[in-house]
């Protein structure tokens, strides 16, 4: 072999080297916001069949659940009952989570939760732990009824 073919070959690894660690370094850095999407798609799913079930899991061996003004810590379990008793009393009609904040380890999704036989829409927050491997787990859920400010005389 020539020492000209050994320098081409040598080369044209390099090339595959570098172009496979750019390669892992897109798809690397996209896979968090990919399950960040799924994450919320799952939870807006299940808010919208009022399925708690689906809904809890993705939550944390604990949750916060705060509805109408009402806050405690809840088991899974506990939290499927209270959440399904939630979708009873106001079964969905609409859901949108349409804003996204991220505070250290922690995530959140808020927006809007319209019920069949209610006059206006709930405030509806779901916060989330990220933990090692990117995995959110759901650890707070509100549900509260949005107040509406009127300005001028009306």
């Amino acid at each position: 072999m020539s020492f000209a073919t050994t320098l081409h070959r040598r080369s044209l690894r390099a090339a595959e080297v570098v172009a496979l660690g750019s390669l892992l370094l897109v798809v690397g850095s996209a896979a968090p916001e990919a399950q960040n999407d799924e994450v919320i798609a799952q939870a807006t799913e299940a808010l919208e069949a009022g399925d708690s079930g689906a809904l809890l899991d993705l939550a944390a061996r604990r949750v916060e659940l705060v509805i109408m003004d009402q806050s405690a810590q809840y088991s899974r379990g506990q939290a499927v009952l209270v959440l399904r008793d939630f979708f009873r009393r106001y079964p969905p009609d609409r859901v949108t989570l349409s804003e996204r904040s991220v505070a250290g380890d922690g995530r959140a999704a808020m927006g809007r939760y319209w019920s069949a036989n209610s006059s206006g829409p709930f405030s509806l927050y779901l916060g989330f732990r990220v933990m090692a491997e990117e995995e959110w787990l759901l650890d707070t859920i509100r549900i509260e009824r949005t107040s509406l400010q009127r300005t001028g005389n009306r």
